[in-house]
């Protein structure tokens, strides 16, 4: 005979959640922790609020990508611009042509001999200031396609539905419209 006045329902009610990991393929609504003990899904609205924010960081991904292609070409094209106004000052006198560093967008640029300009800029040797940048760009896609990986590898069929959507809607809304040699739809999505 018990003196403590507790039912098995109070115990259960009060006994702290538990994050449950699985490691196969599941639809789990409840108790589902999401990379941090602090970000658990308790009901379908968390659950729906959760999918919403991984649709959203894998979106995010694919806008980092595109900045950073945008910054590459804006050094291109500034180099371009650039040297047109060195040419139209003078001619090439030697297959190895460089400009002067002044700021984010200088660089030093190598030119073909016999070429025509526009088709000329075979490398851009980048400053340190454009190499940090690009460097910060490339850290910030590592992290978070890892950190993707991460919500992936919870085999939650919701989350991971989620991070399928967020990146199709991210390259359709991000991804350049313009087809060129150096771009491909292909591009893998991979971790890294």
């Amino acid at each position: 005979m018990s003196h403590h006045g507790h039912d098995s329902s109070d115990a259960h009610e009060t006994a702290p959640r538990r994050c449950m990991m699985n490691m196969l393929f599941n639809w789990q609504r409840e108790n589902l922790c999401i990379v941090f003990k602090w970000w658990r899904v308790d009901s379908l609205f968390t659950l729906l609020i959760a999918c919403l924010l991984v649709a959203l960081l894998t979106a995010s991904y694919e806008a980092l990508r595109e900045a950073s292609r945008k910054y590459e070409q804006r050094i291109y094209e500034g180099e371009l611009y650039r040297l047109r106004d060195h040419v139209s000052a003078g001619p090439l006198h030697s297959s190895r042509n460089s400009l002067e560093d002044d700021g984010d967008l200088g660089a030093n640029i190598y030119v073909k001999d016999d070429v025509p300009l526009l088709g000329a800029i075979s490398t851009v040797k980048l400053t340190r200031r454009q190499q940090m940048t690009r460097s910060f760009l490339y850290a910030l896609q590592v992290f978070i396609s890892m950190f993707v990986m991460l919500i992936f590898m919870t085999y939650n069929g919701f989350l991971m539905i989620s991070v399928v959507i967020g990146a199709g809607v991210g390259y359709y809304i991000f991804a350049a419209r313009i087809l060129s040699l150096n771009t491909s739809s292909t591009k893998s999505a991979a971790c890294h």
